[in-house]
């Protein structure tokens, strides 16, 4: 298989590159801003991982930063969309988040209508881009909406992880609210997952089936550590790491991944303890 992918520099990127090379897919790593010749590249593949925007968490938020993030997604996925027009491509894979649902503590899956703040209308507006490819072009596109990611190197532990070596981290606020995460391994499983399987297609979230407070998490990431972490961050503390950023991870969402598990994925890291330990194990 021939896989153009946008993005492939990034967090998640970094990790899918690696498991398609471990397939010995021939891979065309792709940026729209940066290859002049990206779309004629991009026609002769017979699939696109599009990953491709400006990361939630590498600058603090104002309007400036948004517009980044917004036009990243929403502008350079309709671009793709419309290079895949005359294209061999077969399938197309596009990132979205959970953002869409907003938060709260309601049950959501793929099935729940989208909330109408910052992030939801953009994830709205981004996967309309992308489903046009399966309306215009008869390319079987799969959306995954990405919960909070966890890994080394990058996400929203790498921001967390600092105070809790220290031994001052701990439950953000209240720490009840409810976190939906995903071990990194785990997204790169459903991406591979939607790529191969003709028979998924539309959305799924990528969010473990085990979802858990954000006490329990802080409790399981400094048992992992060996770490105390018992004294709450508060919210002001966070927001002075990662801006208006930080309402992803301070806010509570409970996101099934009923239609993922439903297509036939199965999770290596359900469970957080799990996933945590090996994430440490192999460092970050």
């Amino acid at each position: 298989m021939k896989i153009a992918i946008f993005g492939a520099t990034g967090f998640i990127g970094k990790e899918l590159l690696a498991k398609c090379q471990e397939k010995h897919w021939e891979i065309v790593a792709l940026d729209i801003r940066r290859d002049a010749d990206w779309v004629q590249k991009m026609k002769d593949c017979d699939a696109v991982v599009n990953l491709g925007g400006h990361p939630l968490f590498q600058n603090r938020w104002n309007d400036r930063i948004k517009g980044l993030i917004y036009d990243s997604r929403v502008s350079g996925t309709h671009s793709i969309v419309a290079a895949l027009k005359d294209s061999k491509v077969k399938v197309l894979v596009n990132a979205s988040a959970i953002g869409i649902y907003g938060s709260g503590e309601q049950n959501v899956d793929e099935t729940s209508r989208a909330a109408d703040d910052f992030l939801a209308r953009l994830c709205k507006a981004w996967e309309e881009e992308a489903l046009a490819a399966q309306r215009l072009y008869k390319v079987r596109t799969v959306v995954v909406r990405f919960g909070v990611v966890l890994g080394k190197g990058g996400g929203a532990l790498e921001k967390l992880l600092p105070p809790f070596k220290l031994g001052i981290g701990g439950p953000i606020g209240s720490g009840k609210q409810s976190m939906s995460w995903i071990h990194v391994d785990d997204v790169v499983g459903i991406l591979l997952h939607a790529l191969e399987n003709e028979k998924v297609s539309g959305i799924l979230n990528a969010t473990a089936p085990n979802i858990v407070s954000n006490k329990e998490f802080s409790k399981t990431l400094g048992k992992v550590l060996h770490r105390p972490a018992v004294a709450p961050l508060p919210k002001a503390m966070l927001y002075l790491l990662v801006g208006e950023a930080a309402g992803i991870i301070a806010s509570g969402q409970r996101v099934h991944p009923t239609i993922t598990q439903q297509s036939g994925y199965t999770f290596k890291f359900p469970e957080i303890e799990i996933a945590l330990t090996d994430i440490m194990q192999k460092g970050t």
